[in-house]
Protein backbone atom coordinates (compact mmCIF):
# COMPACT_ATOMS: atom_id res chain seq x y z
CA UNK A 1 0.00 0.00 0.00
CA UNK A 2 1.18 3.55 -0.76
CA UNK A 3 2.61 5.14 2.37
CA UNK A 4 0.15 7.50 4.09
CA UNK A 5 -2.71 6.71 1.72
CA UNK A 6 -4.93 4.74 4.07
CA UNK A 7 -4.63 7.41 6.75
CA UNK A 8 -5.66 10.36 4.58
CA UNK A 9 -8.52 8.38 2.99
CA UNK A 10 -9.77 7.36 6.44
CA UNK A 11 -9.93 11.05 7.48
CA UNK A 12 -12.27 12.07 4.64
CA UNK A 13 -16.06 12.29 5.08
CA UNK A 14 -17.78 9.34 3.46
CA UNK A 15 -20.63 8.94 1.00
CA UNK A 16 -22.84 5.91 0.36
CA UNK A 17 -23.24 4.12 -2.95
CA UNK A 18 -26.85 5.32 -3.14
CA UNK A 19 -25.84 8.97 -2.70
CA UNK A 20 -23.00 8.60 -5.22
CA UNK A 21 -25.49 7.77 -7.95
CA UNK A 22 -26.00 11.54 -8.27
CA UNK A 23 -22.67 11.61 -10.15
CA UNK A 24 -23.07 8.32 -12.03
CA UNK A 25 -23.48 9.98 -15.41
CA UNK A 26 -24.57 7.60 -18.19
CA UNK A 27 -23.15 10.09 -20.69
CA UNK A 28 -20.08 11.97 -19.55
CA UNK A 29 -16.69 13.46 -20.35
CA UNK A 30 -13.70 11.66 -18.82
CA UNK A 31 -10.37 13.46 -18.33
CA UNK A 32 -7.39 11.26 -17.43
CA UNK A 33 -4.04 11.85 -15.78
CA UNK A 34 -1.19 9.44 -15.03
CA UNK A 35 1.55 10.07 -12.47
CA UNK A 36 3.91 8.44 -9.98
CA UNK A 37 2.29 7.15 -6.81
CA UNK A 38 4.64 9.27 -4.67
CA UNK A 39 2.50 12.30 -5.59
CA UNK A 40 -0.85 10.77 -4.65
CA UNK A 41 -1.01 11.64 -0.94
CA UNK A 42 0.15 15.21 -1.65
CA UNK A 43 -2.61 15.56 -4.24
CA UNK A 44 -5.30 14.31 -1.87
CA UNK A 45 -4.11 16.70 0.83
CA UNK A 46 -4.48 19.62 -1.58
CA UNK A 47 -8.07 18.77 -2.61
CA UNK A 48 -9.30 17.21 0.65
CA UNK A 49 -11.40 20.23 1.71
CA UNK A 50 -13.92 19.49 -1.08
CA UNK A 51 -13.80 15.68 -1.06
CA UNK A 52 -16.12 12.90 -0.01
CA UNK A 53 -15.10 9.26 -0.42
CA UNK A 54 -17.22 6.24 -1.27
CA UNK A 55 -17.54 3.79 1.62
CA UNK A 56 -19.21 0.38 1.29
CA UNK A 57 -19.31 -2.11 4.19
CA UNK A 58 -16.58 -0.17 5.95
CA UNK A 59 -14.23 -0.22 2.96
CA UNK A 60 -12.89 2.81 1.10
CA UNK A 61 -10.28 1.14 -1.10
CA UNK A 62 -11.71 -1.49 -3.46
CA UNK A 63 -10.24 -4.29 -5.54
CA UNK A 64 -11.51 -4.10 -9.12
CA UNK A 65 -11.27 -6.98 -11.57
CA UNK A 66 -12.03 -6.63 -15.27
CA UNK A 67 -12.22 -9.09 -18.13
CA UNK A 68 -12.15 -7.49 -21.60
CA UNK A 69 -13.36 -9.29 -24.72
CA UNK A 70 -12.10 -8.65 -28.26
CA UNK A 71 -12.14 -10.43 -31.60
CA UNK A 72 -9.30 -12.51 -33.05
CA UNK A 73 -7.72 -9.45 -34.68
CA UNK A 74 -8.24 -7.16 -31.64
CA UNK A 75 -10.81 -5.03 -33.46
CA UNK A 76 -11.61 -2.79 -30.47
CA UNK A 77 -7.91 -2.20 -29.78
CA UNK A 78 -7.25 -1.50 -33.47
CA UNK A 79 -10.10 1.04 -33.66
CA UNK A 80 -8.56 2.98 -30.78
CA UNK A 81 -5.07 2.69 -32.27
CA UNK A 82 -6.30 4.00 -35.62
CA UNK A 83 -7.76 7.08 -33.93
CA UNK A 84 -11.45 6.46 -34.58
CA UNK A 85 -13.64 8.71 -32.45
CA UNK A 86 -16.44 6.16 -32.36
CA UNK A 87 -15.16 3.04 -30.62
CA UNK A 88 -16.26 0.39 -28.13
CA UNK A 89 -15.07 -1.87 -25.34
CA UNK A 90 -16.78 -4.98 -24.00
CA UNK A 91 -15.97 -6.00 -20.46
CA UNK A 92 -17.09 -7.79 -17.32
CA UNK A 93 -16.37 -5.90 -14.10
CA UNK A 94 -16.22 -6.83 -10.45
CA UNK A 95 -16.53 -3.60 -8.45
CA UNK A 96 -15.31 -5.12 -5.18
CA UNK A 97 -14.64 -8.52 -3.68
CA UNK A 98 -18.31 -8.85 -2.73
CA UNK A 99 -19.65 -7.36 -5.96
CA UNK A 100 -21.61 -5.88 -7.57
CA UNK A 101 -20.79 -7.59 -10.86
CA UNK A 102 -21.68 -6.02 -14.20
CA UNK A 103 -21.41 -6.75 -17.87
CA UNK A 104 -20.69 -3.50 -19.70
CA UNK A 105 -20.43 -2.14 -23.21
CA UNK A 106 -18.61 1.18 -23.15
CA UNK A 107 -18.90 3.38 -26.23
CA UNK A 108 -16.88 6.52 -26.96
CA UNK A 109 -18.40 9.01 -29.39
CA UNK A 110 -16.52 11.21 -31.85
CA UNK A 111 -17.54 14.17 -29.65
CA UNK A 112 -15.53 12.81 -26.71
CA UNK A 113 -18.54 11.55 -24.74
CA UNK A 114 -18.44 8.18 -22.96
CA UNK A 115 -21.73 6.25 -22.96
CA UNK A 116 -21.95 3.08 -20.88
CA UNK A 117 -24.56 0.33 -21.13
CA UNK A 118 -24.56 -2.33 -18.43
CA UNK A 119 -26.41 -5.32 -17.04
CA UNK A 120 -26.03 -6.67 -13.47
CA UNK A 121 -24.74 -10.23 -13.10
CA UNK A 122 -25.18 -12.81 -10.38
CA UNK A 123 -21.55 -13.96 -10.72
CA UNK A 124 -18.47 -12.48 -12.39
CA UNK A 125 -17.78 -15.63 -14.43
CA UNK A 126 -21.33 -16.13 -15.72
CA UNK A 127 -21.52 -13.26 -18.17
CA UNK A 128 -22.66 -14.96 -21.38
CA UNK A 129 -26.45 -14.67 -21.15
CA UNK A 130 -29.18 -13.84 -23.69
CA UNK A 131 -29.35 -10.30 -22.27
CA UNK A 132 -25.60 -9.64 -22.49
CA UNK A 133 -25.47 -11.24 -25.95
CA UNK A 134 -28.17 -8.84 -27.12
CA UNK A 135 -26.39 -5.84 -25.61
CA UNK A 136 -23.11 -6.81 -27.28
CA UNK A 137 -24.69 -7.34 -30.68
CA UNK A 138 -26.83 -4.19 -30.45
CA UNK A 139 -23.98 -1.81 -29.57
CA UNK A 140 -20.91 -3.43 -31.20
CA UNK A 141 -22.25 -5.65 -33.97
CA UNK A 142 -20.42 -8.70 -32.56
CA UNK A 143 -21.60 -12.03 -31.19
CA UNK A 144 -19.81 -13.57 -28.19
CA UNK A 145 -18.38 -16.37 -30.30
CA UNK A 146 -16.69 -13.69 -32.40
CA UNK A 147 -14.84 -12.30 -29.35
CA UNK A 148 -12.37 -15.02 -28.28
CA UNK A 149 -9.55 -12.79 -26.99
CA UNK A 150 -9.63 -12.21 -23.23
CA UNK A 151 -7.51 -9.69 -21.31
CA UNK A 152 -7.65 -9.52 -17.51
CA UNK A 153 -6.95 -6.26 -15.68
CA UNK A 154 -7.07 -5.71 -11.94
CA UNK A 155 -6.29 -2.72 -9.75
CA UNK A 156 -7.27 -0.93 -6.57
CA UNK A 157 -9.62 2.04 -6.72
CA UNK A 158 -10.66 4.94 -4.52
CA UNK A 159 -13.85 6.66 -5.68
CA UNK A 160 -14.46 10.26 -4.64
CA UNK A 161 -16.71 13.18 -5.43
CA UNK A 162 -16.74 16.88 -4.76
CA UNK A 163 -19.14 17.84 -1.96
CA UNK A 164 -21.54 19.42 -4.43
CA UNK A 165 -21.86 16.03 -6.21
CA UNK A 166 -21.29 17.60 -9.64
CA UNK A 167 -18.20 15.61 -10.62
CA UNK A 168 -16.48 12.39 -9.68
CA UNK A 169 -12.84 11.46 -9.24
CA UNK A 170 -11.46 7.93 -9.39
CA UNK A 171 -7.91 7.01 -8.41
CA UNK A 172 -6.57 3.67 -9.62
CA UNK A 173 -3.27 2.08 -8.62
CA UNK A 174 -1.61 -1.32 -8.21
CA UNK A 175 -2.66 -2.22 -11.74
CA UNK A 176 -1.77 -5.64 -13.21
CA UNK A 177 -2.77 -7.28 -16.46
CA UNK A 178 -2.50 -10.73 -18.01
CA UNK A 179 -3.70 -12.98 -20.79
CA UNK A 180 -3.09 -16.69 -21.37
CA UNK A 181 0.50 -16.13 -22.50
CA UNK A 182 1.96 -13.29 -20.44
CA UNK A 183 1.51 -10.72 -17.66
CA UNK A 184 2.61 -7.17 -16.81
CA UNK A 185 2.60 -5.03 -13.66
CA UNK A 186 2.14 -1.24 -13.88
CA UNK A 187 4.51 -0.41 -11.02
CA UNK A 188 4.20 2.97 -9.25
CA UNK A 189 1.44 4.12 -11.63
CA UNK A 190 -1.63 6.11 -10.57
CA UNK A 191 -4.45 6.77 -13.04
CA UNK A 192 -6.68 9.68 -12.02
CA UNK A 193 -9.91 10.17 -13.91
CA UNK A 194 -12.22 13.17 -13.54
CA UNK A 195 -15.77 12.48 -14.73
CA UNK A 196 -18.00 15.45 -15.64
CA UNK A 197 -21.18 16.04 -17.63
CA UNK A 198 -19.28 18.70 -19.60
CA UNK A 199 -15.54 19.30 -19.44
CA UNK A 200 -14.52 22.21 -17.23
CA UNK A 201 -10.91 23.16 -16.49
CA UNK A 202 -12.24 25.13 -13.50
CA UNK A 203 -12.65 21.85 -11.64
CA UNK A 204 -10.57 21.87 -8.45
CA UNK A 205 -9.55 18.29 -9.24
CA UNK A 206 -8.15 19.28 -12.65
CA UNK A 207 -6.76 22.65 -11.58
CA UNK A 208 -4.78 21.13 -8.70
CA UNK A 209 -3.24 18.46 -10.92
CA UNK A 210 -2.14 21.15 -13.34
CA UNK A 211 -0.59 23.13 -10.47
CA UNK A 212 1.38 19.98 -9.61
CA UNK A 213 2.57 19.85 -13.25
CA UNK A 214 0.47 16.75 -13.93
CA UNK A 215 -1.28 17.21 -17.26
CA UNK A 216 -4.22 15.47 -18.90
CA UNK A 217 -3.39 12.66 -21.25
CA UNK A 218 -4.93 9.93 -23.32
CA UNK A 219 -4.73 6.64 -21.45
CA UNK A 220 -6.67 3.41 -21.90
CA UNK A 221 -6.12 0.61 -19.40
CA UNK A 222 -7.28 -1.87 -21.99
CA UNK A 223 -5.20 -0.62 -24.92
CA UNK A 224 -2.08 -0.17 -22.80
CA UNK A 225 -2.49 -3.71 -21.49
CA UNK A 226 -3.05 -5.23 -24.93
CA UNK A 227 -0.04 -3.36 -26.34
CA UNK A 228 2.23 -4.52 -23.51
CA UNK A 229 1.01 -8.12 -23.65
CA UNK A 230 1.03 -8.44 -27.46
CA UNK A 231 4.23 -7.01 -28.91
CA UNK A 232 3.30 -8.33 -32.36
CA UNK A 233 0.42 -5.82 -32.67
CA UNK A 234 0.89 -2.45 -34.32
CA UNK A 235 1.13 0.11 -31.51
CA UNK A 236 2.80 3.28 -32.82
CA UNK A 237 0.00 5.43 -31.41
CA UNK A 238 0.69 4.12 -27.90
CA UNK A 239 4.52 4.25 -27.90
CA UNK A 240 4.67 7.50 -25.93
CA UNK A 241 2.15 6.21 -23.38
CA UNK A 242 3.99 2.90 -22.96
CA UNK A 243 7.32 4.73 -22.58
CA UNK A 244 5.77 6.89 -19.84
CA UNK A 245 4.41 3.79 -18.05
CA UNK A 246 7.87 2.20 -18.11
CA UNK A 247 9.58 5.43 -16.96
CA UNK A 248 7.24 5.69 -13.98
CA UNK A 249 7.81 2.00 -13.17
CA UNK A 250 11.57 2.54 -13.11
CA UNK A 251 11.56 5.88 -11.26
Amino acid sequence: MIQGLEHIVSELPSISLVDLTAVEFDSRVDTKFVFHQDKLVEYLEKVSADLVVLEVHGKRIFNYQNLYCDDAGFHFFQRHHSGFGNRSKVRVRKYSDEGPFYFEVKNKTNKGKTVKYRIPLMQFQDFETPETAYLTKEYTGFKFEELPNRTEIEYQRITLSNKGLTEKLTLDFGMKTQNQESKFEFKNLVIAEVKQIHYSSRSAFIRTLKEMKIYKTSFSKYCSSVALLNSNLKQNRFKKIIANVKNIANA
